[in-house]
């Protein structure tokens, strides 16, 4: 009798912790801001020039040619959707500076720049997020053919 009390303590007790140890239900934290993720100055590390019909080399790697001895720096600021652009001895492909505004906050696949005198949509290659330590746009020349893709790198 009392073995069988104590195998009945020790099931009730066995059955008791395993019941308590349920795991903590799931919760996702917030997604990162897509605004703090672009907010801060990227210097300019690679260019290339993409072939969008793909017929023979798709991509071919510029950075010599448009890079120069002082990359190019962009600034961003989400506060204000400002840009400054510092060419150094790179290539101007946006002018000084201007205003900024991505095509959905949360999902953004732009970025439509205004100079002051023209407008820039670049496509957006990858999502930025704060840890993200490159920001990698497109620019499609009108024609539809061919593009550049910039590779800027967090400072």
């Amino acid at each position: 009798m009392k073995r069988y009390l104590q195998l009945f303590l020790l099931t009730l007790t066995t059955g008791l912790v395993l019941v308590g140890c349920e795991p903590d239900p799931v919760t996702l934290d917030p997604a990162p801001s897509k605004l703090d993720g672009i907010n801060d100055t990227f210097s300019l590390v690679e260019v290339k020039q993409v072939d969008n019909n793909g017929i023979g080399l798709t991509e071919l790697d510029v950075s010599g040619l448009f890079i120069g001895t002082t990359p190019a720096v962009i600034a961003f600021n989400s506060a204000n959707g400002t840009w400054s652009y510092n060419t150094g001895s790179s290539l101007d492909f946006l002018g000084g500076s201007g205003s900024w505004a991505f095509d959905n906050d949360e999902y953004p696949t732009k970025i439509a720049m205004n100079n002051g005198t023209d407008n820039y949509d670049l496509t957006l290659v990858r999502t930025i997020r704060p840890a993200e330590q490159f920001l990698e746009v497109e620019l499609t020349r009108p024609c539809g053919a061919t593009g550049y893709r910039y590779k800027f790198a967090r400072n």
